[in-house]
């Protein structure tokens, strides 16, 4: 299913724990790359599963974790909430997975920021500029900045994968300043 996108649009979803997709999960393409929603979060927070199901409802879904066992979970979970859409379960999860030796990847970091707003001002004024970031796992992204004068916007967030935020900043004295930033992913 996840070779082909004549067949339709399957997402892989990894209901696995946040270490093991960190380490690895399976590798396939967009539109059918992996998502990551550990099961463990759905079972004990109906906010999260609702959240879970909006975000894909109608949809055709395939689950797996290690071995099939928490993935079956996670399809009961959504059919006793009424899910809908179509839930398949990877038998076998990753383990079958790699036997078959299918592809698979550890998490990728975000990519680095990308500033843009002036290159030049006034000081006392106060300008805007404009941060993105993406992230192939799409994973949510955390931004920190240092403006080059002392002063550091610590860890914001979380934000989607290529969503563009803004931050305004006063220098208050003229100078030359060298903007900085960096992004991590939800699983640093």
């Amino acid at each position: 299913l996840l070779n082909d996108i004549s067949n339709g649009i399957q997402i892989p979803i990894d209901v696995r724990y946040d270490h093991e997709w960190v380490a690895a999960h399976i590798n396939t393409p967009y539109p059918e790359n992996p998502k990551h929603h550990c099961y463990c979060e759905m079972e004990g927070d109906l906010n999260v599963l609702q959240d879970f199901m909006d975000l894909y409802q109608g949809k055709e879904i395939i689950l797996y974790c290690d071995d099939g066992s928490r993935s079956t979970d996670t399809a009961n979970l959504l059919v006793t909430h009424n899910f809908i859409g179509i839930i398949y379960n990877m038998v076998g999860g990753m383990n079958a997975w790699i036997q078959a030796g299918y592809p698979t990847k550890a998490n990728s970091p975000p990519n680095k920021p990308v500033i843009s707003g002036k290159t030049n001002g006034n000081a006392e004024q106060e300008y805007s500029y404009t941060f993105t970031t993406t992230d192939s796992d799409e994973d949510k992204i955390f931004i920190s900045i240092n403006w080059g004068d002392g002063t550091i916007v610590e860890e914001f967030g979380p934000y989607t994968s290529g969503e563009a935020v803004i931050q305004k900043h006063i220098w208050s004295e003229k100078g030359t300043y060298t903007i900085k930033a960096k992004a991590r992913d939800a699983y640093n």
